[in-house]
């Protein structure tokens, strides 16, 4: 019997390699980056490696059509950071980080639900922010929270619109990650990859469908205030 697809949207950084390591155990791995192969070296064997600009459309057409089968579980690992003042973020600055968080957030849900409608006890997971879920004030990464804040609502919305499709959406809102460059906003001790990865699979395997609109606040309680 053939394993399921588990499709990795930005696969590159340390959580989609985490994302990778975790389902490569029940999941055929599928695995995107920008570059295609020269950005998805050292993954898991037998990973099927594809290239994909997540805000093109014409990108997203040829994926599909490229795909051995429908995908099991997607997860989203897209999202540029920059920690620039407010007063000094410019217009063109604030979009783009806007676009690569939550437009290829909504382009992954876009083009993946209906084939995710397509499996039993599929799932989508997203990759937030900790502690996003509350409003507050960020004015040194203001276009990134505010993308998570929306993110997180989506997340939501997907979650209460696929139930009756039994397809699960959830997100997990990590810290500073074990891999990624610490950034100066927090002395926060970096997530486990281990701990990482022990959540990916809580949020996508049996229990996915009953944890559906989950935000799971991953960071050890740092960012609470």
């Amino acid at each position: 019997m053939s394993r399921p697809l588990a499709l990795i949207i930005g696969a590159s950084g340390p959580v989609g390699q985490a994302a990778t390591r975790s389902l490569a155990k029940t999941h055929r791995i599928a695995a995107t980056s920008r570059r295609g192969v020269a950005g998805l070296t050292g993954l898991v064997d037998d990973c099927l490696p594809f290239q994909l600009e997540a805000l093109e459309d014409a990108s997203w057409q040829r994926l599909l059509a490229s795909l051995p089968q429908a995908p099991q579980t997607v997860i989203h690992c897209i999202g540029d950071f920059a920690l620039i003042d407010l007063d000094q973020m410019n217009p063109e600055h604030f979009d783009a980080l806007i676009s690569s968080n939550l437009q290829t957030a909504f382009r992954t849900y876009h083009y993946l639900g209906p084939r995710l409608r397509t499996q039993t006890k599929s799932s989508l997971l997203y990759f937030g922010l900790a502690h996003s879920q509350s409003s507050q004030a960020e004015p040194r990464i203001s276009a990134y929270y505010a993308a998570k804040q929306g993110l997180c609502s989506l997340v939501k919305s997907i979650a209460l619109q696929e139930a009756k499709h039994g397809l699960a959406c959830s997100m997990i809102a990590p810290g500073f990650v074990a891999g990624a460059p610490q950034p100066s906003t927090t002395t926060q001790e970096p997530v486990p990859e281990t701990q990482l990865m022990a959540a990916i699979e809580g949020l996508t395997g049996p229990l996915a469908q009953q944890l559906s609109g989950t935000i799971l606040d991953l960071s050890g309680g740092w960012r609470l205030r």
